[in-house]
């Protein structure tokens, strides 16, 4: 009895001292990367990478926003909007790279904001869509990509709903759609026609008529 005490107290002290070193050398990587940072910029940062957000995400963020003349709120703003696309269970990396995008375009620091919550809001939508019809994570998170790319692309969101309604009463082929995803998203950004197995009429440059292909297949 005393063996099996020693050995489930050892495994405590050893599980709460890797969470110890880890938690450290994350805030330690914070402290490093944004040591002239205020409190506050720091402490949203440890708490984006503790949420999930990459530390070789949100720092680098952090410090190409202050390199383009970000204020201290707008700072806080564009961390608030990854910390909820995370909170959501949506990609932060579409997010993040919006912000990039935004800077390296010289694009005015409320712009690049607005551009954020954009994409973000892109992604619910998409995500929301993809989790009404399948349950499976990873599925949900193909076609949530698919959609907001597609909706990225030109797709209305009605339109949109209307695929994802198709689909639900498909649902016994997703599987089949999910194997045909490569084709379906070079169909939503390829100005071609879809191969001839697909037997649908893809007019130029559409994302709207590449997703009734998927459904289709």
């Amino acid at each position: 009895m005393s063996y099996k005490r020693s050995f489930w107290t050892t495994l405590v002290f050893l599980v709460g001292g890797l969470s110890l070193l880890a938690s450290k050398a994350f805030a330690d990587a914070v402290e490093q990367g944004l040591a002239q940072m205020p409190a506050p910029i720091k402490d949203r940062t440890r708490a984006m990478v503790q949420k999930g957000v990459p530390s070789e995400d949100a720092i680098p963020l952090i410090q190409a926003m202050i390199a383009n003349r970000f204020q201290e709120e707008q700072i806080l703003k564009a961390q608030a909007i990854v910390l909820e696309a995370q909170g959501r269970g949506l990609p932060t990396k579409p997010v993040i790279n919006k912000a990039f995008e935004g800077m390296a375009k010289q694009v005015a620091p409320e712009r690049t904001l607005q551009a954020m919550e954009a994409v973000s809001a892109r992604y619910a939508f998409a995500f929301d869509q993809a989790r009404s019809i399948t349950k499976n994570a990873e599925q949900a998170g193909r076609l949530g990509n698919m959609l907001a790319e597609s909706l990225a692309a030109g797709l209305k969101e009605q339109d949109a709903s209307r695929v994802i309604s198709q689909l639900q009463q498909k649902s016994p082929k997703l599987n089949h759609v999910w194997r045909w995803h490569g084709i379906c998203r070079d169909l939503v950004f390829l100005p071609l026609s879809p191969p001839r197995s697909l037997r649908v009429h893809y007019p130029m440059g559409l994302a709207r008529p590449a997703l009734r292909a998927c459904i289709s297949l």
